[in-house]
């Protein structure tokens, strides 16, 4: 009976044990190693953000992209990603399709990287058209949805009329 009551006696502080060492081994997931190269490299931490946030490494690496392309262009480009990226969710890649009939566009078909050439003010106006002229009025409204956030930054002279 004794070594009945040491065994019983010994498990709740086993567990208790076994919990502590659990504890103290788990590593708070607030706390990040960072190195000096991660500081210098937004991209890199930017990458680490996507993946932390998303649930497949697809999405990752495709929020990772959308940012990096974002920090590496300007607003009128930005603008054009927005709006393709917006009709492509409604569309599907016709949306690309489209675009790339637009004068002064030109999209990467593997990473959808988007290049403006010309009159950037122009070119972002004519593919807002490209779209109304399949889809009507509608595109125009969903144009607008896509750039609302970035526009309130931008000077009114480098918005296209057709986006106001």
């Amino acid at each position: 009976m004794d070594d009945m009551q040491k065994n019983t006696n010994t498990t709740p502080n086993s567990n208790a044990l076994t919990s502590s060492i659990a504890s103290a081994t788990q590593v708070d997931s607030s706390v990040k190693s960072t190195t000096p190269a991660e500081i210098a490299d937004p991209a890199i931490a930017g990458i680490k953000d996507a993946i932390s946030k998303s649930d497949t490494m697809q999405e990752a690496f495709d929020t990772a992209a959308e940012n990096i392309s974002a920090a590496n262009s300007d607003i009128t480009t930005q603008m054009a990603e927005k709006i393709i990226k917006e009709q492509e969710g409604i569309i599907g890649p016709v949306a690309y399709e489209q675009a790339t009939k637009v004068q002064g566009i030109t999209i990467d078909q593997m990473s959808h990287h988007i290049k403006l050439e010309g009159d950037k003010k122009v070119v972002l106006e004519n593919l807002v058209k490209q779209y109304e002229q399949l889809f009507g009025k509608i595109s125009i409204a969903i144009c607008k949805e896509a750039v609302r956030g970035v526009i309130e930054n931008v000077p009114s002279d480098q918005i296209p009329q057709i986006l106001l």
